[in-house]
């Protein structure tokens, strides 16, 4: 291994004729920080190994509305929080996709987590996703025990879909199942 450069060698080196730049080595705090100990290195096999065998990456699809603020919370794992490990990645979108964040997590329980945020994206507000619904068919909100339906010809073809999209869906699927 080589050792670090000194005043001496550098002014044997001769490569300085300028008086401001012989023998200037001021150390800077940055220089001194850099010290590790020597239990740390060379970093052992065990240490090193294939991403997907040492960690585990998920996606977590969260309500429409929910925050990224939220997504830092403990309680916000309290459900999922045993199926994490230390040092895994989850990715954590919104229904709406305003915004997209990723996370590592630092530590768990079985109804807990600590995650910190690698990075998040903001989209600026909920994505406009244009609807797939067919000209004669009609899509509602029908409360919270029908949830969204599909009308066709003023008539209730079905009830119970999650979300509009889904509806949509199944109102295109439906036009195309009887063109045929």
């Amino acid at each position: 291994m080589s050792e670090p450069a000194t005043a001496e060698h550098i002014e044997d080196l001769g490569e300085h004729d300028d008086p401001e730049h012989i023998g200037d080595l001021g150390e800077s705090p940055a220089q001194e920080s850099l010290e590790v100990p020597e239990s740390v290195k060379p970093i052992s096999l065990n240490r090193f190994g294939v991403a997907l065998e040492k960690r585990n990456e998920f996606v977590v699809n969260c309500k429409h509305g929910a925050l990224p603020e939220h997504v830092l919370e403990v309680e916000f794992w309290e459900h999922i929080a045993r199926h994490l490990g230390r040092g895994d990645i989850v990715e954590v979108t919104p229904d709406d996709l305003a915004w997209e964040m990723n996370v590592r997590v630092i530590d768990r329980g079985n109804n807990w987590a600590t995650v910190r945020e690698r990075f998040r994206v903001d989209y600026g507000g909920p994505a406009q996703i244009a609807p797939e619904t067919p000209v004669k068919y009609k899509v509602e909100w029908a409360g919270q025990t029908d949830k969204f339906r599909v009308v066709f010809n003023g008539e209730v073809l079905k009830k119970g879909f999650a979300t509009e999209i889904l509806a949509g869906q199944y109102a295109s699927n439906h036009a195309q199942a009887l063109k045929r």
